[in-house]
């Protein structure tokens, strides 16, 4: 398009030259653009400024006469443009530029003609076809020759090129799919473009009996992966441009041999096509490997650039402590995206206090691996000796694990080998053994006064304040449940301080090096370290409403005793003519009022009640079925053998009993007993028949 501009009229037409000299008379100097651009005034300071002189230059006719002189002699050539960093190459001699362009890769050629329009013309050119030659010799492995449909730059757009030919997207290399024989590049997106693409399946439905599908076979087609994992499988795309050319060509056939000849044209050609093909694919499959392979070269030089700056940050020896089989400090994930780019020196101390941190984190877990190394051997002679502790009690009785043991001090100090016992001596281990019965009380003590304070600390929140308690007796009373943060399971007192989900590590905490230590050792942590205890207080509210609706005194009934009394509840809300009774022992009261509404509950309306007689007995009887049947087919260890203390599933524990202990006849709470702190199907039934809609209705009505 023509400039229109009244300074350029009379000028000629500039000639076609791919002369470096005259490629300069079109682009202004860096320098004096930078200096015009700072040096120039406001636009509206020069508005103001060039009226005000208007008005002077008006006052006088010898300005006018001057005025018109000026007006008349011609003005001075102003360049345009910005020539900016490449100006150095429009100034180079013909043959030095080619020798400079001719040491870069295709991919680089074809961004520096995109840059200004005078490389442009040059790179496209026919005289330039060395430079290209050149340039794609560069590269290893060497490509094969440009396919004579194909220009050079066409040939590198297409096997370097980083955008979809369709959307002009640029999305990299691993997020586009190539097919050399039809000569295009698409992404994921425009391959599902019906207009652009048919997919393989739906190809038959395309057709609609223009061509045989054996024909559409050897249509040019783009393979694409779809699915991750084993899922993952390649789809063919056919291109419709294609497609529409073969049946365009069809339809021109005058006669059945004209079809058979165009068949046989096209298998040959396919045939030739697909040869072709496989060479292209070949080799970029080679070059592809090798640049990764360069890459991870680069990358390795950028990690020893980090190793010496972390040695001179002063943690040289702790670097060469690192085994081999652990993640290197430079691997770390913090750093891991730095080496994307170059590692400049300002980059580097900009990365110091994060290397200051890693080197920290893989000091502390040197010191934490050397530290349970070194407690591994105590460790094991401390569960020998608790091992034979708790086969003197009686099976399933509860005792604290080692790592609970270690936050016991004079435990920890025959750990650590600060005491005159020395547990690796067998003569010494009982003497150790006796202080054992100490120690598990001062745990179970120090573990309730934990619970009482997370107790204390749910109910003097603004929203929790329901009542006063007596912290001498409320962890013992049948109304106080605690949550488990992490399985939501409601446990009382005792079964949360046998919960197992409170000595596992869910990354909740960070360690310190005794911690650490232990957890490498014994596989746990000391009890409720992760901080998942929870309190409900609002089912707390619900459990005592209940029970006080039942007739028990909600202030004094305490555990023990309702175990021994084994209450059957029945919830009178839950239960249709469809399902039957709800019903369910007391451990499972909690569960069930903390995740079903009760919009009657303290209404004055009866929502639970106790059952008794044959009935409670009747969902008893089938609330130990359940379990029963349970513990049979899980694999899991849930109990214990009373004869020798041997843990494992029921299933292998009733051939141990039958084969070692010479029991024909195993029974489940004689022979073995089911393990306090395993999991069991909730105490809960639904009994058969349902009651009648009016009797529900009339027990509710009732007084509760």
């Amino acid at each position: 398009m023509q400039r229109r501009s009244a300074r350029l009229k009379g000028r000629p037409p500039p000639s076609v030259s791919y002369a470096l000299d005259d490629l300069d008379i079109e682009l202004d100097s860096e320098d004096d653009t930078e200096q015009g651009e700072s040096d120039a005034p406001p636009l509206e300071a020069r508005k103001v400024a060039k009226s005000r002189v208007r008005k002077r230059k008006s006052k006088t006719s010898s300005n006018e006469s001057e005025d018109i002189e000026q007006a008349e002699q011609p003005k001075a050539k102003k360049l345009r443009g910005n020539r900016g960093f490449l100006h150095i190459l429009l100034d180079m001699p013909t043959d030095i530029l080619y020798e400079v362009l001719g040491t870069l890769e295709p991919l680089d050629l074809l961004s520096v003609a995109r840059t200004v329009k005078s490389l442009r013309a040059i790179l496209m050119s026919k005289i330039s076809l060395s430079v290209w030659i050149h340039s794609f010799s560069n590269i290893v492995p060497v490509p094969p020759a440009c396919p004579d449909d194909l220009s050079y730059p066409q040939y590198a757009e297409l096997a370097y090129g980083r955008s979809c030919y369709y959307c002009r997207r640029n999305l990299g290399a691993s997020c586009l799919y190539r097919s050399w024989r039809a000569r295009v590049r698409a992404c994921a997106r425009c391959l599902g473009n019906k207009t652009l693409f048919i997919e393989d399946k739906h190809l038959a439905s395309v057709l609609s009996n223009d061509y045989p599908l054996e024909v559409a076979q050897l249509l040019p087609a783009v393979t694409a992966q779809t699915g991750t994992g084993w899922r993952q499988k390649p789809v063919l795309y056919f291109l419709r441009s294609f497609h529409d050319k073969w049946r365009s060509e069809v339809l021109d056939f005058s006669c059945q041999a004209d079809e058979v000849e165009w068949i046989d044209s096209k298998n040959r050609e396919s045939t030739a096509a697909l040869e072709e093909s496989v060479k292209y694919i070949t080799w970029s499959i080679e070059w592809e490997k090798e640049s990764r392979s360069k890459i991870r070269l680069v990358i390795e030089k950028r990690k020893e650039l980090v190793i010496d700056r972390i040695k001179k940050l002063g943690w040289e020896d702790e670097l060469s402590k690192v085994p081999d089989d652990v993640e290197q400090p430079q691997d770390d994930p913090l750093i891991s995206k730095i080496y994307q780019k170059e590692l400049t020196e300002k980059i580097l101390h900009n990365l110091e206090p994060r290397l200051e941190i890693i080197m920290q984190c893989v000091q502390l877990r040197r010191l934490t691996r050397e530290r349970g190394q070194s407690l591994q051997i105590r460790i094991t002679c401390l569960d020998f000796i608790r091992f034979e502790y708790v086969s003197s009690l009686a099976p399933g009785a509860f005792i604290p694990t080692t790592a609970d043991l270690y936050t016991n001090d004079f435990i920890k100090a025959v750990l650590n080998g600060q005491t005159n016992y020395d547990i690796l001596t067998i003569s010494q281990r009982e003497e150790i053994q006796n202080a054992f019965p100490e120690a598990i009380e001062k745990w179970q003590r120090d573990a309730e006064k934990s619970l009482l304070e997370i107790f204390a600390t749910a109910c003097s929140q603004p929203n929790n304040a329901i009542y006063d308690y007596d912290p001498s007796t409320i962890l013992k009373l049948a109304i106080t449940f605690f949550q488990c943060g992490r399985c939501d399971t409601f446990c009382t007192t005792e079964q949360m301080m046998r919960h197992s989900c409170t000595r596992k590590d869910f990354n909740t905490c960070a360690l310190d090096e005794d911690l650490g230590a232990i957890k490498q050792a014994t596989k746990m942590l000391p009890w409720n370290t992760n901080k998942l205890i929870r309190v409900p207080i609002l089912t707390h509210y619900r459990v005592r409403i209940v029970l006080e609706e039942c007739g028990f005194n909600s202030a004094t009934i305490q555990v023990e005793e309702m175990q021994r009394l084994d209450p059957i509840f029945e919830c009178l809300e839950h239960g249709d003519e469809k399902s039957g009774r709800c019903t369910m022992g007391w451990l499972s009261l909690c569960k069930h009022l903390h995740s079903t509404i009760h919009a009657d509950l303290g209404k004055g309306k009866r929502t639970f009640l106790v059952l008794s007689g044959e009935e409670a007995l009747e969902v008893r009887r089938r609330i130990v079925e359940n379990q029963e049947r349970y513990l049979g087919k899980s694999r899991l260890t849930t109990s214990i053998c009373t004869h020798c203390r041997q843990k494992g599933s029921v299933f292998t524990l009733l051939q141990h009993i039958r084969d070692t202990h010479g029991v024909s006849k195993p029974a489940l709470g004689k022979d073995m007993v089911t393990l306090p702190d395993s999991y069991l199907p909730e105490p809960s039934f639904m009994l058969w028949p349902p009651r009648d809609p009016e009797d529900i209705r009339t027990l509710r009505e009732g007084a509760p």
